[in-house]
């Protein structure tokens, strides 16, 4: 998840060999990946218990219409409540989900 947190500054302050042109390029090229994915399939990616295709959709398709952003998503992946709301989504697939993304090393 660092990753996506990347400016140019960083990459040619912290990786060797990195000049202006080639970490603008970088963090381009990142950012770019961020959009040809589909939310849902992130979502599926980070392998939570009870996040499915299904669910993913759902809350990809929740997300899409409040129009939030990555900080927001993690904050909805963490609350079971929230989740739960989701229609579609199973109180036990929100609770595992939920307590998945709250583990620590999660998206650390």
């Amino acid at each position: 998840a660092d990753l996506y947190y990347l400016s140019k500054g960083d990459v040619v302050e912290k990786l060797d060999g990195f000049k202006e042109k080639s970490a603008q390029r970088l963090v381009a090229g990142i950012e770019s990946s961020i959009n040809s994915r589909p939310l849902w399939r992130v979502l599926v990616a980070l392998g939570a218990p009870g996040l499915g295709e299904v669910n993913a959709k759902s809350i990809a398709q929740m997300l899409h219409t409040e129009g939030l952003s990555w900080d927001p998503v993690v904050t909805l992946l963490r609350d079971q409540e929230r989740l739960a709301r989701i229609p579609g989504m199973a109180e036990k697939s929100a609770n595992a989900i939920e307590s998945f993304m709250s583990q620590e090393d999660v998206l650390a």
